[in-house]
């Protein structure tokens, strides 16, 4: 159940939908409109997949449109647009959702590419194997008495 307040927000979002001549489906919310483009902004691509074949399960995924795309502006140009919509309020809240998983991964990818990991960490080495016939000698701090 949504908020009102949350509600109110999403209503005042002006994200669209397209349908383009590529036949890609696309959601982002429009910057500007210019006489030949429009300018839109974390632009997404519509997919639907089938999630049960067997009782004909369909959902709609959002993946972004252009590689590292979110928080970057697009142009697409009015000839490659076939259809224009306004998003339902169930369209922009998956949309937000969408938009929010893909910032917290891109945030993980950047963390992660920053991640300094010493040299000598065994995690990290070549697995070689296990020694079971030196077992001792690779952990004398361990008691084997008991």
């Amino acid at each position: 159940m949504l908020s009102k307040e949350f509600y109110e927000d999403l209503e005042r979002m002006n994200i669209r939908v397209y349908a383009l001549s590529t036949g890609a489906q696309i959601i982002g919310k429009l910057l500007d409109a210019h006489e030949n483009a429009i300018e839109l902004s974390n632009v997404m691509e519509l997919k639907r997949v089938i999630t049960n074949v067997m009782i004909g399960d369909i959902h709609t995924i959002m993946i972004p449109f252009t590689p590292y795309g979110i928080g970057e502006s697009v142009i697409v140009y009015r000839t490659s647009i076939m259809l224009e919509s306004k998003a339902a309020i169930a369209l922009k809240k998956q949309y937000c959702d969408a938009l929010l998983v893909n910032k917290f991964a891109d945030l993980a990818d950047a963390l992660d590419s920053t991640l300094v990991v010493p040299e000598d960490d065994d995690i990290l080495k070549e697995d070689k194997g296990f020694d079971w016939s030196n077992l001792k000698n690779q952990y004398p701090n361990r008691n084997w008495n008991n």
